[in-house]
């Protein structure tokens, strides 16, 4: 039985190891990682970003109506992984509801959560410069043994 499968047997079923790779001694997966690709559904509720609005709800010290929290959004979709303030979070974990959005245009003070990583998934690590840098010592240890 290979390594990973001995893992997975003893973790919950919606969680998975995909791969698992030999280190060097000291290497720390938080801090050799270079990026972290993470996705979420978003565009529909991005859609109601659209057009003009106040946006003091999303800005530390700005008032409701102040103009310079006026902001004119003419198209806003996902591309790449986003998340903007905790509200989408909010919405999809059923911590609040779309009509929140339109709520947060408005006068009244709303207190948007920030999103954290739970609900989001983890799609992708990404080590390249760690691979590349072991990846040339591994070779020239293969060359001069």
């Amino acid at each position: 039985m290979e390594t990973r499968d001995k893992i997975n047997a003893k973790l919950p079923s919606d969680i998975r190891v995909q791969d698992v790779k030999r280190v060097t001694k000291n290497f720390n997966s938080k801090n050799s990682c270079d990026a972290r690709t993470c996705k979420i559904k978003v565009n529909a509720t991005l859609k109601l970003f659209e057009g003009s609005h106040y946006f003091h709800n999303y800005t530390s010290g700005k008032l409701p109506m102040e103009p310079s929290s006026l902001r004119f959004i003419t198209d806003f979709e996902m591309q790449e992984p986003f998340e903007r303030d905790g509200i989408e979070f909010a919405i999809i974990k059923g911590y609040a509801s779309e009509p929140v959005i339109e709520e947060s245009w408005g006068v009244q003070r709303i207190d948007i959560p920030r999103a954290p990583g739970l609900g989001l998934l983890l799609e992708e690590v990404h080590y390249e410069r760690y691979n590349y840098k072991f990846e040339i010592v591994d070779t020239e240890e293969k060359r001069n043994p």
